[in-house]
């Protein structure tokens, strides 16, 4: 399936879908998808209507699409972190969610190129 334009239609669908809700992340299956698929964006935009102080709170920093086929995420050490956040499947729904503070990311891009990198609080220290 990699590198089709079948998956890159269901990318611009997920990416459509995000955007417009508007998100920061979506999974294939939030859209009736059974793919190990996910797309990630924190547009800068987003983190201006927050309000003061909310996005240094909670770690927030702005990062460009990023697409993982087939995610494997490992957590580096034991720190982590309680943000609430949202829930594009259920529209109103925020509740607290545990994350590592750093995580070791493996996948794949739709062309099947394979990704691998670290994230520490905050996707913006990623290195495909």
């Amino acid at each position: 399936m990699f590198g089709t334009e079948e998956l890159r239609e269901l990318v611009a669908k997920m990416v459509t879908a995000m955007r417009e809700a508007p998100g920061v992340g979506l999974a294939a299956p939030q859209i009736g998808v059974s793919l190990q698929i996910i797309v990630l964006e924190d547009k800068p935009e987003y983190i201006r209507s927050m309000p003061p102080g909310k996005a240094e709170q909670m770690q927030r920093q702005p990062f460009e699409l990023l697409v993982l086929c087939n995610p494997q995420l490992k957590a580096v050490g034991q720190a982590g972190a309680r943000f609430y956040e949202g829930c594009l499947s259920v529209p109103g729904y925020q509740a607290a969610v545990d994350r590592y503070s750093t995580v070791e990311v493996n996948g794949f891009t739709p062309e099947g190129q394979p990704l691998r990198f670290q994230v520490s609080k905050g996707i913006d220290t990623f290195k495909p």
